[in-house]
Formats: structure tokens, sequence, C-alpha cells
């Protein structure tokens, strides 16, 4: 390392401040300590403070290590010695070579660094293969050494205040007299060491959770996307570099093996790349899944933008990722999403990603950005892109016939075409505000509907607008499943081959939305349309949502009370396919006894009827239920489960298959591929399927 560099290393506020807090409270502790337990006054007296000075010298030892040793860097234009294995790899323009893996870019170092964890400012390093021992051991120290200080300090403090106890009665006792600075240096540097003890003992919790399962922050990501990605059947991910916890310690500590490149000890049965070939794939679906947003507010990159609201610039993605300076009219490809921020990467002026350039990419305030906008030319455009059957854009061509119902955000009218005489159905929704734009369920469902065009699916005809009224063109169908369970005379049930029809029309339409990656959120009966060839179709997206890898956090105020997921009633803001697969299982109950299967006043006391019915989840058949927001240790401990009882019309194989819908733990819930091959559909006659026109 060059004297330039060394400098450039020191001359940085992280290293600054933490010297000035390693010195503060090590000077202050000598200092108060002196007075009271002088350092050769007892050989107790010695042991404590030398016990000190050597936690105060091996922070030093291993902070200065950590700070000039490694962290590793991967050569510039390093390629793998096999030519083939470099479509295993990922690129990087700024290094001109290929990255390694478990290396990554860092936008600091301006290198891409060897089984990278992060950059820590404190020591203006990565914390990477060569110095990941020095920093954790850094740490460690820090935290005892704080601890003795705090206590020291302590009572060094606590004598100061009694002084005149000590000087009266307990003459014996040696003296702490402290001036008013003296004191407020003393105080300070107690907090200080407070502080240190409350910081530092969590990072170093963090590297150790890190260090014993081998697995950094960025690889840790990576995994729990993995997990989450819809994979093929019998493909399950393994994380290749987890050898157990003593191995893993040792080779961080002790032995450590492998060059930081490509020789890094495996998993039996793993890959080489495995970790690589699944953050490429990672990447190409974070690229399929992208949304261009313009820019409507400049943002000049502060971390704490309080010109952009009070909730925005107080709820930062709790990330050191650049934020990304922005101006007006500037276009910019999203892939991830918060309450508050986006992160995404600039487009040029062609709209493609400038993917060379680091500060092209980072998060920034979502207020800053719109999707889309009210103006009834880029509806236009928007019904013109999303292909949509369009012709004069105007209700020039439509009459109103009846109301028929209202939806998630809007009246449904029954419709005709003036000219063909075709029966539709037209959502309307009314634009309050045409700054505000567009509501975002309506562009959401108008989103959804582009991508699934399935005949259990209802399709999207047109899309109108007239003043500031958007209309959405459906096909019609006369009746829904509620209106048709209500119309079943008392005493008499739904046909079974009809409930087995029903649920396999259902099950083949959410699964064309899942493979697509869109939850429904909001299924039942009043949102199934049925017609009278014995179709059925999902209708109003007005909820779905795009879902991707790792689940986005969403609201958890979704779906009708009666269907919705233990999940989602126990508050959690993380959920994927299961919660329509649970909603699906309900209506599958519905159809077949006529009444509700679980028929909540309230969340807490739909919780209490799924909870009679099937027993009071625990952590031992749902893990982590017991952490969730909304969960309740008072819950009653009901543990018999009476689901069979109310399913007795649905046969054994039904019961079976409505078991597997209502599992409390999502990862164990049946899917929908899964259940449409469940037992329960080997006597159904597919051919019995209502038959539809074939597509152009």
């Amino acid at each position: 390392m060059s004297f330039g560099e060394l400098f450039n290393r020191i001359a940085h506020w992280g290293p600054i401040v933490a010297m000035i807090i390693i010195n503060s409270i090590t000077f202050s502790t000598l200092q108060v300590t002196s007075m009271w337990l002088p350092f050769f006054s007892s050989w107790k007296a010695t042991l404590v403070q030398g016990t000190f000075l050597f936690f105060v010298g091996s922070t030093l030892y291993n902070f200065f290590c950590a700070m000039f040793i490694g962290p590793g860097h991967v050569p510039f234009g390093w390629q793998p010695r096999n030519p083939a294995e470099c479509r295993f790899l990922q690129y990087c323009s700024l290094c001109k070579g290929y990255k390694a893996p478990r290396a990554h870019h860092c936008r600091k170092c301006k290198r891409c660094v060897m089984k990278m964890d992060h950059h820590c400012p404190w020591i203006n390093n990565c914390c990477g293969h060569y110095n990941h021992a020095k920093f954790t051991l850094f740490l460690i120290s820090a935290v005892l050494g704080c601890i003795i200080s705090a206590v020291l300090l302590f009572i060094g403090i606590y004598r100061a205040f009694r002084i005149s106890w000590y000087f009266h009665y307990e003459d014996r006792q040696y003296i702490v007299y402290l001036t008013i600075y003296q004191l407020a240096f003393t105080v300070f540097s107690f907090g200080l060491a407070l502080g240190v003890i409350l910081a530092v003992g969590g990072l170093f919790y963090v590297q150790m959770k890190q260090i014993i399962k081998n697995e950094t922050s960025i690889e840790n990501w990576i995994v729990i996307k993995a997990m989450c990605r819809p994979r093929p059947e019998n493909d399950v991910f393994v994380y290749p570099y987890s050898l157990g916890w003593w191995e893993n310690i040792r080779q961080v500590f002790w032995e450590p093996r492998g060059n930081g490149l490509t020789d890094w000890p495996l998993v039996n049965g793993c890959h080489p790349f495995t970790l690589t070939i699944e953050q490429i794939i990672q990447k190409e679906d974070k690229h399929a899944r992208k949304k261009q947003y313009t820019i409507v507010k400049g943002y000049n990159g502060s971390w704490f933008p309080i010109s952009k609201g009070i909730r925005t610039c107080f709820s930062p993605p709790c990330s050191d990722e650049y934020r990304i300076p922005l101006s007006v009219g500037d276009k910019i490809y999203v892939t991830r999403w918060r309450k508050y921020w986006l992160y995404g990467e600039k487009c040029d002026n062609a709209n493609s990603i400038k993917s060379s350039a680091l500060d092209s990419k980072g998060w920034f305030p979502r207020c800053c950005a719109v999707e889309f906008t009210s103006t009834e030319e880029e509806v236009t455009k928007l019904a013109k892109n999303l292909e949509f059957i369009y012709k004069d854009f105007s209700m020039e061509n439509y009459m109103k016939v009846e109301k028929i119902g209202e939806g998630t955000y809007g009246v449904v009218y029954k419709g005709k075409h003036k000219k063909t005489g075709k029966v539709v159905a037209l959502k309307k929704i009314r634009i309050e505000n045409e700054d505000e734009g567009v509501p975002s369920t309506a562009l959401r469902e108008i989103s959804s509907l582009k991508e699934l065009k399935h005949p259990n699916i209802v399709g999207l005809v047109d899309v109108l607008m007239q003043e500031s009224r958007l209309y959405l063109v459906f096909e019609f169908l006369s009746m829904d499943l509620k209106k048709y369970l209500d119309s079943i005379p008392n005493g008499q049930f739904m046909d079974k081959a009809l409930v087995k029809s029903y649920l396999y029309q259902l099950l083949e339409g959410i699964l064309f939305c899942h493979r697509r990656r869109i939850l429904h959120r909001d299924l039942k009966p009043q949102n199934l349309l049925i017609d009278q060839k014995g179709a059925i179709k999902i209708a109003d997206f007005g909820l779905a949502r795009a879902f991707g890898v790792p689940v986005r956090v969403y609201t958890h105020e979704v779906v009708t009370l009666w269907y919705r997921a233990p999940e989602v009633l126990l508050g959690s803001q993380r959920y994927s396919t299961p919660v329509d697969i649970w909603s699906i299982g309900c209506i599958f109950a519905e159809m077949a006894n006529k009444t509700p299967l679980f028929r909540g006043d309230s969340e807490i006391d739909q919780l209490y009827r799924i909870f009679r019915t099937l027993g009071t989840p625990t952590d031992d058949v749902w893990p982590g239920v017991t952490e969730m927001p909304d969960y309740k240790t008072t819950f009653p401990n009901w543990k018999n489960n009476s689901l069979s009882v109310l399913s007795v019309r649905l046969g054994k194989e039904g019961h079976a298959l409505l078991a597997d819908m209502l599992v409390y733990n999502p990862g164990k819930r049946i899917n929908a591929l899964d259940a449409l091959q469940h037992e329960y559909f080997d006597d159904f006659d597919k051919s019995s399927l209502p038959s539809y026109p074939e597509k152009e």
C-alpha cells in the first residue's frame, strides 16, 4: 500500500471518529480509575486495569489490521483458467474482468472484493476474505473493553458525587474529586462506552451469525431470494459454502482455506459456481420485472430529504447503498419497491440501462417518480401499448344498461356495444384528483390483465376515457358464485361434480396467475363469475400485485375477512401465493356446504374461528408464528382439529385436499400445480370442462 493510499484510508471520518471514541473512553477511564483504584495499590487493581489496557491494545491492534490488511481484491482483468467457466460468472465492466465466486464490486473501494461482507465506514475498508477475523476480533475487544470501562466509570462517578461521605466517614478510601469539566467529560465517556456496547455488540452478533453459517450479508440476501424464487420440481437450492458451524469458525479464525477466487471448500454435491449461477438468474429476473418511472420532482441524493416529507425523511432504506441524484424528466427502471423509497437504474435517452456506471443506480424517494399519468394522451398510449381492442377511445360506442354492483374501487354497469350489440361489463373509475392520476388499484388491474389471457380469467376488452372518468370494459358474465350459492333452495346443495369442476377451473386460473408472478389477493365468491356453459372465471384484480424475489413487503389489509389467510390476519407484511390458495380452500368448503367456512365479525373473531377449527398454531406446526406482529400469547389454546366435520360432503380425497389448502405454515401449504394433480381429481373428466374458441 502506497503512502497516498495509506493517507486516504486514515483521512476519513470513520477512522477519525473511531479513534476519538477509543481515546476518549481510554483516557477518561484511566484518569478516573487512577483516583480510586491506583494501578499498583493492590493486585486486584493491577489485574483490573491491566485487563482493561489489554482490551484497549487488542482493539487498536485489530482495528489497524482490519484497516490496512486485506480485504483481498480480485485482480484487474481476472478470468478463470477454463474459459468455459466464464458463462457462470458476472462480468465487471469497471474492473475489466469477471467477478470470482463470492466476490462483489465495492463502490467505495472501486474494486471487486473477495468474499465481501460490507464496506465498514469505521475502518474505511471492506470486511472481506483476509481481514474478516481481525474485524470480528476488533468488535469483541471493543465491546469487552467498554464493559470494563463502563463499570469503572460508573463507580468513579458515584464516588465523585459521594465525595463528602467518603471524606468524612470513609477516610481510608481513595477520594475521587472531579471538576465540573472533568465530570462532564467522564459522563460523556460513560455514555460513549454504553453506546459502543450496544451498537458494536449488535454488529458483533451479526458477524458471528455470518461466520457460523459462512454466509456474508450479501450472500444471505441471495440465499433468501433463492428460497423464495419459484423453482422447477425437485430443484432444491443448497448453499454451497456452509460446512458446519465448527468448520466455518475454523475457516475464518484458524485455518482459512481457498485462494479467495475459485478454490473454496464446498458442501458435497455442490457445484463451484452454484451461488453465481443463482445470482445470474436473479439478476435476469430482476430486469424482467423492472418498471419504468418518470421523475417529476428533482432529488439531490440526500440521505435524509426533509423536503420530500417527514415520513420519507425518517424511513430511509436500512442500507448503505447509493442515493441517486435525479432531475425532472429523467427515466429510471425500478427493480425494488419500498413504501416511501424506490431503487432503480437510470436510463439513457434510448431507454437502455447505464449498466457500466455505478452512480446511475441507487435509492430515491418514491414521491419523486410516477409510473403513469392520468392525461388522455397517456391513457390512450397505455391502452395501445397493452394491446387492447381499441377503437375510438370514447364512451360513444357503448351504452349503459343497468348498475350491477361495485368493485374494489368503482361502480360496475351492464353495458352494450351500440354497433355490435355485444353485452359487456363497464367498470367506472372516477378520478377525484387529476393531480394524483389514475388510482393505483385501476392501474394495477390494467397491468395485471394485460398479462392474464386465460379461459378462467375475465378478459379486459377495452379502456375508455370520458372527462375525468376511466372505464374498463370487460366481457360480461351474468352471475357470480355468491349469487348462485344463494339461489340454491334450502336443504339442497351444489352438485358435487360441479364443485369439482369449478375448483379445477379456479386452480387452473390461479396457477396461470402465479406462474406470471401475480397474486390476486382478493379471492371470494363475489369475484368469481360463472356462465351457463359451466365456466367460472376470476374477476376484480384491483388488489392484484406482481411479486418478485424475495417476496416484498405488502399491506396486510387485503382479502375479504372470511377468506383471509392466517399469516395476513396475524400482521405479516411478507406473503406470497399461499394467500390465494387459502382463499380457494375457503371457497372450496363454501361450495360444498353453501355457508362460509370461517364467518368472523372482526379480525380477532376470524382468527378465533380458524383456531377453533384447526387448533391454535404453535412454533412446532408453524415456525415463527409466535414472532408475528399480531400474535398474542393470550390466544386460547384450542387443540382439536374439527375440519373433517365441516368437510363431510367432500369425501375422503376432498377433505385431504382441503386440509392441504388450509395448512397454517405458508411454506407447506399446497400450491396450485400440486392441487391440480391431487387424487381428488383422479376421477374428474377433463372433457366435461367448457370448450373455448381457439386463439388466433
